[in-house]
């Protein structure tokens, strides 16, 4: 009776035992069950873009180059028409003409110096009159422009009143001149003004 009583003992124990050691090893894989971080998130990298050569930005084009451009001296030929006089003061058209095979263009005042015979310059300037604005002309192969000059013929004490016998032009922008006759009379007060080309009365 005592051995059957042991060997009952004995088997529970073993019983307790096992059901022990389940629960032990149970706990462990619970605690490091976390699954790995997948590249699914939103805090994952983007993908790189990509781009073809033809989509590089191009610099911005210049249309400086696009028309025409000026007329140089070279391409240009002067002349001078007296316009209505009054009063003392005298007026006349000064034009250019495109003699050239292509189409330029004319902006602003350019100069003109009255010459003496010898084709030495006379005390007189031109000043500009800045009561009409000054427009960019496009000059066609022979095609004029012009703009109106005005001086007087009122003397000014003791100043003299000298006759120009030539006259100096130089187009806008240019620094050569084109040297044409003068048949209007003479200057008095030593200057003349005048508006820009485009620009006429």
């Amino acid at each position: 009776m005592k051995i059957r009583i042991a060997l009952a003992a004995a088997v529970l124990a073993a019983v307790l035992a096992g059901v022990a050691g389940c629960a032990g090893g149970s706990g462990g894989t619970t605690a490091g069950s976390a699954a790995p971080a997948t590249g699914s998130g939103t805090g994952s990298a983007p993908a790189p873009t990509t781009s073809s050569p033809g989509a590089a930005a191009q610099p911005a084009q210049s249309t400086g180059g696009s028309g025409p451009a000026r007329c140089h001296t070279s391409e240009l030929s002067a002349s001078l028409s007296s316009g209505e006089p009054g009063a003392g003061q005298r007026y006349a058209t000064l034009s250019l003409t495109n003699t050239s095979a292509r189409t330029c263009t004319v902006f602003g005042y350019g100069g003109l110096q009255p010459l003496d015979g010898a084709k030495k310059q006379l005390p007189i300037t031109l000043t500009r009159d800045t009561g009409r604005p000054a427009t960019l002309v496009r000059l066609a192969p022979e095609t004029s422009v012009g703009r109106t000059i005005h001086w007087t013929v009122v003397p000014s004490g003791s100043q003299p009143c000298p006759t120009p016998a030539y006259a100096s032009i130089i187009p806008p922008d240019e620094t050569s001149p084109l040297v044409i006759g003068w048949s209007l009379g003479p200057i008095c007060g030593g200057k003349m003004d005048g508006w820009p080309y485009g620009a006429t009365v």
